[in-house]
This record gives structure tokens, C-alpha cells and sequence, in this order.
């Protein structure tokens, strides 16, 4: 899934919503951000023992800043919900990396499920959105046809845009849901 919108929309609300669920059916979670002062209610990976991210129960966050971290997240992490939250922050180019690529790929045989966040469209890499199953979106100031090339239903979700961006004048938090087909 992705899920775009600008700041103060609802989108940490609604991710932290999945997350939940997903920690009441005993999956195991991980949250990837660049910041170090958000999602500190979930304990965090020790940057010393990368590896334990592929063992541990339960919810961690980790904080990555750098494409490679993210690259040993994308190899160590399966068997439960990944979210890559402001993944602009870690991935600065557009240009499709190998290993994010083979762990998109392998969602599914890897038991992994995945969330990619970000303010607008240009800060979700374009390769989120080709393997995207879902886009969740928020009222956003981003200019959908960025993503032309990488979305399956474009026309839809230039519709559904739209009609966020309209219904958000009159509630903020408004988003919807729509499959990437």
C-alpha cells in the first residue's frame, strides 16, 4: 500500500490504526523512519544488531537515513507488516534500486506487507508505486500525473485525488482507499 498526503492529514493516525491490528494478530511490525522522535512508543532496533530484525516479536521502529540501512532492512525483514514512513527521507532518487526491487517482489513468499508513506507523490519513489496493491490517499498538494507511468489505474486515482482534494475543504482527515489495477 501507499499512502500520500500532506502533513496534518490524518496519515500517521490511519498507519498507526494497521499497525495496531496487525500487533493484536501477533505480527510482527516495523516501522523505518528517518526521525528519530517519532513512533517512540515502539522499542527500537539496536543499530549495533541489525539482524535482529529478522527475529524479533512484536512491534520495533528503526531509524534509517541512508539508502544502504534501508537496502540490510529490505534483506533482514520478513514475516510480518513493513512501514517505510517519509521513505523520501532514505531513498533520495527516483532511480529503482535492486534490492528494494527483489524485496517488493517477494512480498508475498516473504510473508511481508508493506506501507509506503509519504507527503505526495514525489515522495513515494516510483517503484512503490508500481507494486502497490492499494493507495490510501489524503488531500495532497502534490501533483498526481508525476506518477503516471508507474500507476496501473491512473485515471482513477487522478479521480480520487480530485474528490479528496474537494472533500478535504470541509473535513481534513477525509482519504480513500482504491486497488492499484
Amino acid at each position: 500500500m501507499v499512502v500520500v498526503g500532506k502533513p496534518g492529514c490524518g496519515k500517521t493516525t490511519q498507519i498507526r490504526r494497521l499497525v495496531r491490528r496487525a500487533l493484536e494478530a501477533k505480527r510482527r511490525v516495523l516501522v523505518v523512519t528517518p526521525h528519530e522522535n517519532e513512533w517512540l512508543d515502539l522499542p527500537p532496533v539496536h543499530p549495533s544488531y541489525p539482524q535482529r530484525m529478522a527475529t524479533y516479536v512484536g512491534g520495533r521502529r528503526i531509524v534509517v537515513r541512508e539508502l544502504e540501512e534501508f537496502r540490510e532492512v529490505c534483506r533482514l525483514f520478513k514475516h510480518g507488516l513493513l512501514v517505510c514512513d517519509d521513505c523520501r527521507g532514505y531513498i533520495t532518487t527516483d532511480a529503482p534500486d535492486p534490492t528494494v526491487r527483489t524485496m517488493l517482489l517477494s512480498c508475498r513468499q516473504d510473508d511481508r506487507d508493506l506501507i509506503a508513506v509519504g507527503h505526495g507523490f514525489t515522495t513515494v519513489p516510483p517503484l512503490f508505486f508500481t507494486y502497490a496493491t492499494h493507495f490510501c490517499i489524503f488531500a495532497t498538494t502534490d501533483k498526481v500525473d508525476r506518477r503516471r507511468n508507474c500507476v496501473l489505474n491512473f485515471p482513477a486515482v487522478e479521480a480520487t485525488v480530485n474528490l479528496v482534494n474537494r472533500e478535504a475543504l470541509q473535513n481534513p482527515h477525509v482519504f480513500k482507499i482504491i486497488k492499484n489495477e
